[in-house]
């Protein structure tokens, strides 16, 4: 019993190093502008081609873990489009690993990576679809080729990174024992809250929740950017706008533009960008020390270290030397947010997009 704890406890420490190098590929991809809110490029996917020995259940378990743990890490786990991420990481990843398992030594890792390339953005647009109308599978053919670029690098990455046979020791760390209800309260006020947004249909009572939910991103400790939201209302908009409805207010090379599809487009672009930024607030959920997604980020943030302080000018280099490292730099370091923070926002949160459920179907 105590040797299968012990490879219980291997495994997931292995699931959480590949899942850090995800991490840090996926924060790398962060510097991208992402016209397209929901769509990755994937170079975490540089972790999953390295992955591919794994056996099916800790391959599985690595290609979820990474999304949530980006998801996690960038406060965008509550996210209106984290069931995209998952789903686009779960069946490209199940396509690569069967395609290296079934298909041995008649793919190579670059096709391997551009066939798992282009089931994720296939998922991808076609789950987005229904989030954001149907105008969003006109994207497709774009977005493929996009796709495709980007898995020839992430494939040429995978055969220049070295995976050291032996892992960094975890340093140890205090669990700090919280009762169940407090760690619940955080994800489950994201999740009633957006609940009432998604019931607001006025566009005016929907720009003071969005309002309230940059504030209530602030207080919970994010920077508040502008940009993604810029571009995930472009985005609704000309989703939107290929269904026409009502009025036509313009017509250019045959589309139609009409007040409803812009109506509808607004509307939309609203409420998940108020989404949006009240999962940012996820930031404040305290995880356990043990759990895959706290190491995953202690090696992500040794590995980042480790990087920096590299002397060699090579990025590569840099990189196989700070996953090599057999010293941990990065310090445990326990969620600073305070038990009376996180309440406050929690409760905040909920009473105030409640009481414009309430206002917009009162007035």
């Amino acid at each position: 019993m105590q040797l299968q704890n012990k490879n219980v406890s291997n495994e997931k420490k292995r699931i959480a190093y590949f899942c850090s190098l995800a991490l840090l590929f996926s924060y790398a991809e962060a510097f991208f502008p992402r016209v397209v809110p929901f769509f990755r490029l994937g170079f975490g996917n540089v972790a999953i081609l390295l992955a591919l020995d794994f056996s099916l259940k800790p391959f599985l378990i690595l290609t979820l873990a990474k999304s949530i743990a980006a998801s996690l890490a960038s406060g965008t786990l509550f996210s209106p489009f984290i069931a995209v991420s998952v789903a686009q990481s779960f069946f490209s990843g199940l396509t690569m690993w069967s395609l290296a398992r079934l298909c041995r030594g008649f793919f190579s890792v670059y096709g391997i990576s551009m066939l798992g390339a282009a089931v994720s953005t296939y998922v991808q647009i076609f789950m987005a679809s229904f989030i954001a109308g149907e105008g969003t599978m006109q994207l497709l053919a774009p977005m493929l080729i996009f796709s495709q670029i980007a898995a020839v690098i992430t494939a040429f990455l995978a055969t220049k990174i070295s995976i050291p046979d032996e892992l960094p020791k975890l340093p140890a760390a205090k669990e700090e024992k919280q009762s169940k209800l407090y760690q619940a309260g955080i994800p489950l006020a994201i999740i009633l809250s957006s609940a009432f947004v998604l019931t607001i249909k006025k566009i005016p009572i929907l720009v003071d929740a969005f309002i309230a939910a940059l504030l209530l991103q602030r207080l919970s400790g994010r920077k508040i950017k502008i940009l993604p939201h810029v571009f995930l209302w472009i985005f609704f908009l000309l989703s939107n706008v290929f269904v026409p409805e009502g009025k036509v207010l313009l017509k250019v090379a045959g589309l139609q533009i009409t007040e409803g599809a812009i109506r509808i487009g607004f509307t939309k672009a609203l409420a998940f960008s108020s989404i949006a930024a009240l999962s940012q607030c996820a930031c404040l959920i305290k995880v356990s020390t043990d759990s895959i997604f706290a190491q995953s980020m202690l090696y992500f943030e040794n590995t980042v270290q480790v990087f920096k302080l590299s002397a060699k000018k090579n990025p590569i280099e840099r990189l196989n030397e700070a996953l090599a490292a057999d010293s941990f730099l990065a310090e445990c370091k326990p969620n600073m947010a305070t038990k009376g923070k996180s309440l406050f926002i929690a409760i905040a949160m909920v009473v105030t997009f409640s009481t414009l459920f309430l206002v917009n179907n009162l007035y």
